[in-house]
């Protein structure tokens, strides 16, 4: 039985077992009969502790699996102003798009050429999707003398930080193994919920083992720090459209985000190099940006904007850190990081959307929205021409105590159009500790 389990507080790696409890795990009490591996995964190693009961010579095969991120893909943005994913039928034949979102392939053929161009451009990503994925297995031989990688080729490579004991007892063997985290297969989530994970016995092939693998979840999801907070809320947006992004698109926010375990400090991401051609990048997480009092302000720069909050060492949250406007400053002795967003209009509802303000306190936790109310999204609803709302004009204070917006439309149309004016000012109220929203319509 494999199973999932919590690092053992004081590991030893000696094949006695005891610090394990029961490798059942939330399987309850241990079968005296039955044969256990645990898996354990700590912010630094992973521990492995297993009871084989039947008679055993050899290794054990253990295979562990993550699954990939979620890629972008090869895209045409000129699809009657659409931006769709690009197939083999779209490599062949010009396609129309519809708002429903179907694309629909209008049986005319393309040249030669462009079809020949297309799908060898497909073929090398497809080339590359199979060889990026492949790093997110490892197939790891274990024995008494040590362990090892099992390459692609079939070939044992030792991990030389790998520390193996073996055991042997009445009925079968016992053993207790320390890895390294560079042994973990790539991640693509932000905390290790689980594995996919096969194991058998070396002395039979190693796709026998493979053939059935178990989902192994672990009782705590396993952050790698540091900054572990500011991945996964970047890694949160992975999927999410943005009112940026223009309606019918189907590439909203894949960066396909992955990571190793054991330089958590970095990520990569798979970036277009034009529409067709895509190749991995490398970035760093975490920079440091500024100090405002006790607090240290963090960012992470690409492939989104980020902003981490800590004090004293401790990570208080983390924001998209891309609006049209935005600071963090001290105000009554609060941390407050706010922003600002312009009208837009929302193609999905058909209406125009008021400009929005936050202002968070991240001393409170979960961190704390300071506005009082967000303003009711039916205000701009008779403006004439939603489609091209002007910005307006925002105007913050030196202290940034007030933040005012002032903006207009037309309503009505031909000779009884007229301009209207509106203004929408958030304003601090020391005594409620919060920002107050007024909105008022000028004639």
């Amino acid at each position: 039985m494999l199973t999932g389990h919590d690092p053992p507080r004081a590991f030893t790696a000696d094949a006695d077992l005891g610090e394990w409890g029961s490798l059942a795990g939330r399987q309850g009490s241990q079968h005296p009969d039955g044969s256990y591996l645990a898996i354990a995964v700590s912010r630094d190693a992973i521990l492995v502790g297993a009871l084989l009961r039947e008679p055993f010579s050899g290794g054990i095969w253990l295979g562990l699996a993550t699954d990939p991120p979620d890629l972008p893909e090869p895209y045409d943005s000129n699809v009657n102003g659409y931006t769709i994913p690009v197939t083999e039928n779209e490599c062949r034949f010009v396609s129309v798009c519809c708002p429903s979102g179907d694309v629909e392939l209008t049986g005319k053929p393309r040249p030669r050429a462009v079809t020949a161009r297309c799908l060898d451009a497909l073929s090398r990503y497809r080339e590359l999707v199979s060889r990026l994925a492949k790093r997110h297995t490892r197939q790891l031989k274990l024995e008494a003398s040590g362990v090892s990688e099992v390459l692609e080729s079939g070939k044992l490579e030792p991990i030389a930080a790998a520390k193996a004991v073996w055991k042997t007892r009445p009925k079968g063997v016992s053993v207790e193994v320390s890895l390294p985290l560079s042994a973990l297969p790539r991640l693509s989530t932000p905390a290790l919920a689980d594995v996919l994970a096969w194991a058998g016995a070396s002395g039979r092939p190693l796709a026998e083992a493979r053939s059935k693998p178990i989902d192994v979840a672990f009782p705590n999801p396993v952050r790698f720090q540091p900054h572990a907070e500011l991945r996964e809320a970047l890694m949160a947006l992975q999927g999410k459209p943005n009112r940026l992004e223009s309606y019918g698109s189907f590439l909203y926010g894949k960066f396909g985000i992955s990571y190793r375990a054991d330089d958590p400090e970095h990520f990569e991401i798979l970036e277009h190099r034009t529409k067709m051609e895509l190749s991995p990048k490398q970035l760093g997480l975490h920079t440091k940006a500024s100090n405002v009092g006790a607090y240290d302000l963090g960012e992470t720069k690409a492939p989104i904007r980020m902003l981490e909050i800590s004090k004293q060492g401790k990570t208080l949250g983390a924001v998209r850190w891309d609006h049209a406007e935005q600071r963090a400053f001290l105000l009554d002795g609060k941390l407050i990081v706010a922003w600002y967003e312009p009208g837009y209009y929302e193609w999905m509802v058909a209406s125009a959307v008021p400009p929005a303000f936050h202002a968070v306190d991240f001393d409170q936790q979960p961190p704390k929205d300071l506005v009082d109310r967000e303003l009711e999204s039916n205000l701009l609803s008779d403006c004439q021409d939603q489609w091209s709302l002007p910005p307006g004009r925002l105007v913050v204070s030196a202290n940034s105590d007030t933040w005012a917006w002032s903006g207009g439309c037309a309503h009505g149309s031909g000779k009884g159009a007229k301009r209207v004016r509106f203004t929408a000012t958030w304003r601090w109220n020391k005594s409620k500790g919060q920002f107050e929203t007024e909105w008022k319509q000028l004639p």
